[in-house]
């Protein structure tokens, strides 16, 4: 039990493997178990089951089905390219400081951003992240890099649109769960950073520095690994929002 227990405040795996943590808690005995233990058991059932799908499982940086680029369907608001600012695979553990980016395309008329922050559920999938944590909802903004900071972190599921639509008057968009007009991007953000996480911490804080200023198209290209996206329409420099 003292191992597990050392998992639950630490949050990290023993190197003598998961399985041999499953024998110490549920050793095999003979005889009839008794109350207390039997309930002891299930009490630690039910934790595993709510502390493994966001900090224990290795498998959720590999098999996320997040993308980091949304917009590009037909229309001009939903086809509005917007990008997270984070690698390749849409996974991601930001720095101390909670530090988000988005990469935002031109476009002739501008709509408002919403940032979705949900909890990941036990499945591990976008289509079962439930239990909102936060609503963001950003001005309209023309073509740059908007930073902002969140205090959600590990296991948690990031999701980024365009509000195309006017809501109506009654809807109250802090609470308002109908999804998106467009195709949103999709993150996982974790608390344990890899080295290609804390690259993009360091280029990410790097625009700090720029802050109400502007940084050019080319430096982003290359910081960011945006090679594969068609950027030639965009402005040789762009803006850089910081909206803290």
């Amino acid at each position: 039990m003292a191992h597990f227990c050392k998992v639950l405040v630490t949050g990290r795996f023993p190197r003598k493997g998961f399985s041999t943590i499953l024998r110490t808690v549920f050793p095999l005995r003979s005889g009839v178990m008794g109350c207390a233990g039997l309930l002891q058991r299930l009490l630690c059932v039910l934790i595993l089951g709510a502390v493994l799908p966001a900090a224990a499982n290795p498998q959720l940086r590999s098999n996320f089905p997040g993308r980091r680029v949304g917009g590009g369907t037909r229309g001009e608001c939903t086809a509005r390219l917007l990008v997270h600012l984070v690698p390749e695979n849409s996974v991601f553990a930001p720095d101390q400081g909670h530090l988000l980016g988005i990469l935002q395309g031109p476009t002739q008329t501008p709509k408002p951003l919403l940032i979705d922050l949900r909890r990941l559920a036990a499945a591990g999938t976008v289509a079962v992240a439930k239990d909102r944590i936060q609503r963001l909802r950003f001005d309209p903004a023309v073509a740059g890099v908007t930073l902002f900071r969140t205090p959600a972190r590990d296991g948690v599921v990031w999701e980024s649109s365009y509000q195309c639509q006017e809501p109506q008057p009654v809807v109250d968009m802090q609470s308002w769960d109908g999804g998106f007009d467009a195709p949103p991007a999709i993150t996982l953000l974790l608390a344990e950073p890899t080295a290609v996480d804390r690259g993009h911490q360091e280029r990410l804080n790097a625009l700090v520095d720029r802050c109400a200023s502007s940084v050019s198209k080319q430096h982003l290209i290359n910081d960011f690994n945006l090679a594969a996206l068609d950027l030639r329409s965009w402005p040789d420099r762009l803006p850089v929002r910081c909206l803290f």
